[in-house]
Parts: structure tokens; C-alpha cells; sequence
């Protein structure tokens, strides 16, 4: 990804409500994280965060004056109660990221997911 496509990415992941923190689950430099609660979910539901985790090269390609290498590598992860889920999503917006990061936690709520209430029984 180049400067000017993650400058793009950036920009919508602040207008959509992202925070940027440090973070390391998967080695990144940092990480763009939102919670999310949807609507109609069931009472005891947890929220889900969605993470695009950012990888800098630029300090590295210039040390090794890399030219041909791109700048950064953004992943996508789904964290849902203590479970990730990394989604392949290269060529996807963030709408539709959040789209699909939506449906994987109903799929989620309706399959797997036990009822706090039922779980230490």
C-alpha cells in the first residue's frame, strides 16, 4: 500500500469512528480498533471490535533502501469474545468490511455463542 492510499484509509477509518492505539497482536506498528454493539442483539450480547492493523515499513525500506517496496500492509482482524478472526478483505471498503465483520458475529451470536447465564452450569 502506498503513502497516499493509507493517508486514504486514514482518514476514512477517523471519519467512521476508528481510535489509533499501539497494539501487538499480530506484530503490527499499531492499530486502528472500533467497538461495536449491534442493534438488536441479544441482552447479554458483548460488543465485537473490529481491528485494520497496521504494518510501517517506512523507516525499514529506507534503511535498507528498499525502493520497490511498499510502504505499509494493513490486516483485518474480528475480536470477538477473546476469539480473532483475520478476514480477507484486500479489495474491500471499510463499509464493506464492517458489513461482513457484522455478519460473521451474528452468524457468531446464532451458532455458537452460550448465554452467560447457562455457562457455569
Amino acid at each position: 500500500m502506498t503513502t497516499e492510499q493509507y493517508n486514504a484509509l486514514e482518514e476514512e477509518l477517523r471519519k467512521k469512528g476508528y481510535g489509533k492505539f499501539k497494539s501487538s497482536y499480530q506484530h503490527e506498528d499499531f492499530g486502528w480498533y472500533k467497538t461495536v454493539l449491534p442493534s438488536n442483539s441479544r441482552e447479554d450480547s458483548p460488543p465485537y471490535q473490529i481491528e485494520f492493523a497496521v504494518y510501517d515499513y517506512t523507516e525499514q525500506k529506507n534503511i535498507r533502501r528498499l525502493d520497490d517496496c511498499h510502504n505499509y500492509d494493513v490486516k483485518v482482524f474480528l475480536f470477538i469474545e477473546g476469539s480473532a478472526l483475520g478476514l480477507s478483505c484486500r479489495w474491500l471498503s471499510v463499509e464493506e468490511i464492517e458489513k461482513k465483520a457484522e455478519s460473521l458475529y451474528r452468524t457468531f451470536e446464532k451458532n455458537i455463542r452460550t448465554p452467560i447465564r447457562d455457562r457455569w452450569i
